[in-house]
């Protein structure tokens, strides 16, 4: 079966933890910022996974055991759990239930987007417990769906010891503090005409894809729902959920930039006025979701400051290898 994380290549700058075995016995791991990938050099981290200025170590092939690419800082499991959280409370489905051990959530939707139609791991226990995957199939037959689960890493780990089938790309989850904007000032134009509804328009639907219309029928409890739209052609969902550690978050999907309007930095603009509003809603941070791979919009918004916090992916459970 495929790693279920982290697959992608590793490159210059991405952070890891590398483990040199020694030709007389013994081994080491090494945590920090890749300087060169051949021979692997890699510069030691800082505390909390910060780069360093510490002399580089260089790790020769025949004493490189394995290496493993991780998030660019160092992030808790109750961190991953605290914005799977708010991003669960963004999603929810016409039908919403917890397992009986009070830590997977189960949400069934009028759609087909995974996010309002998979169960996810939000208790504390979650990633140490069993998957309770009778009841959770029980959940979905009932509502003639597959079992498909939304699996968070570290914290859904318990999920991946299941049968499954990987059915969708791994997504990168992206976050950012609303404290300080002023980085985004170049991206900000108050002269970019900007509707935001509670509801989403017919204009909205116009531009938006499938998946960002299965959003817009859902009505998310304890939730701000907003959709912005331009009339140049762009638009986005933002959200504003709170975490179970009281955090308020702004949540940032269906990004979406017509064809004929490309070229105007539109994307750029319209997540940065999104940014903006969700500060002046009171959200502390924001986070939003990208697909691996699609490396055009990473690296637009890490131009807009949001910075890889941890992966999660979507699987489907095979009940015949159960």
């Amino acid at each position: 079966m495929a790693k279920a994380f982290r697959s992608d290549p590793i490159h210059v700058d991405d952070r890891v933890v590398a483990r040199r075995k020694f030709k007389g016995g013994g081994h080491s791991d090494v945590i920090g910022h890749v300087v060169a990938v051949e021979p692997l050099t890699i510069r030691p981290q800082m505390v909390g996974g910060f780069p360093s200025a510490l002399p580089e170590v260089i790790i020769p092939a025949v004493e490189l055991y394995v290496v493993k690419k991780l998030s660019p800082r160092t992030v808790r499991n109750s961190d991953i759990r605290h914005v799977e959280v708010a991003s669960a409370l963004s999603y929810q489905g016409a039908h919403n239930q917890w397992t009986s051990n009070g830590q997977w959530f189960m949400r069934s939707g009028d759609g087909t987007t995974m996010r309002t139609n998979s169960a996810v791991p939000l208790g504390p226990s979650a990633g140490f417990e069993p998957a309770p995957i009778a009841e959770m199939m029980a959940f979905y037959a009932s509502h003639n769906q597959p079992c498909v689960l939304l699996v968070p890493e570290r914290i859904g780990n318990s999920a991946l010891k299941l049968p499954h089938e990987h059915i969708d790309v791994e997504k990168i989850v992206m976050t950012r503090e609303l404290g300080d904007l002023s980085d985004i000032t170049p991206y900000l134009d108050e002269g970019l005409d900007v509707d935001i509804t509670k509801t989403a328009t017919p204009e909205w639907l116009d531009i938006s894809d499938h998946a960002a219309r299965d959003l817009a029928t859902q009505s998310p409890a304890d939730a701000t729902l907003a959709f912005f739209h331009t009339a140049l052609g762009a638009v986005l969902r933002a959200t504003i959920t709170e975490s179970d550690d009281g955090t308020k978050w702004l949540g940032i999907a269906c990004v979406k930039v017509d064809e004929s309007a490309r070229r105007q930095r539109l994307a750029a603009r319209l997540v940065s006025a999104a940014l903006k509003w969700g500060q002046t809603e009171g959200a502390d941070k924001a986070y939003l979701q990208v697909s691996l791979g699609n490396d055009g919009a990473v690296a637009l918004y890490e131009k807009l400051g949001l910075l890889e916090h941890h992966r999660h992916r979507y699987i489907k459970v095979n009940p015949g290898n159960l």
